[in-house]
C-alpha cells in the first residue's frame, strides 16, 4: 500500500496493531470532533509514514508505529468521545493507553518493557 494522506478535520492516522495468525499490519481509525489544526497537524505527519505490506519486514512496521506513537502526545486536544473510541477500539487487546504523571500519553505494550512516549 503506498504512502497515504488523511483528509484534515475527518481522519486522523492513529497506528494500531493487530494481531492474525503471526501477520501485524497497522490500520487507521476514523474520529470525529477533532480539533481542525491537531487533525490537520496529524494528517501531514501519519500520511509521511508507509503502510506495510507483504513485502516490508518486521522493523519496518515496528518503527513506523513507534514514530506513529510518538505523536500520540499531539492528542490532547480531543474532546472524551474520540479518546474514548482510541480506548475502547485502539488497544484493547495488547496495546494500553495511559497518562503520564505530566499529563502526556503513554503507549504500553500489555506483557513487555516496551514502552512509547514522548521524550522530555
Amino acid at each position: 500500500m503506498n504512502d497515504q494522506t488523511l483528509p484534515a478535520c475527518q481522519w486522523l492516522a492513529i497506528y494500531i496493531i493487530h494481531s492474525n495468525d503471526g501477520e501485524a499490519f497497522l490500520q487507521p481509525v476514523m474520529l470525529a470532533a477533532i480539533n481542525e489544526h491537531l487533525a490537520e497537524r496529524a494528517a501531514i505527519l501519519m500520511g509521511r509514514y508507509r503502510w506495510p505490506d507483504y513485502g516490508e519486514t518486521y522493523n519496518d512496521w515496528y518503527w513506523s508505529f513507534e514514530r506513529a506513537g510518538l505523536e500520540l502526545s499531539q492528542l490532547r486536544a480531543l474532546d472524551d468521545t474520540a479518546a474514548a473510541v482510541i480506548a475502547e477500539l485502539a488497544f484493547t487487546d495488547c496495546w494500553k493507553i495511559s497518562e503520564s504523571e505530566d499529563g502526556q500519553l503513554v503507549i504500553t505494550e500489555q506483557g513487555s518493557d516496551h514502552i512509547w512516549q514522548p521524550a522530555s
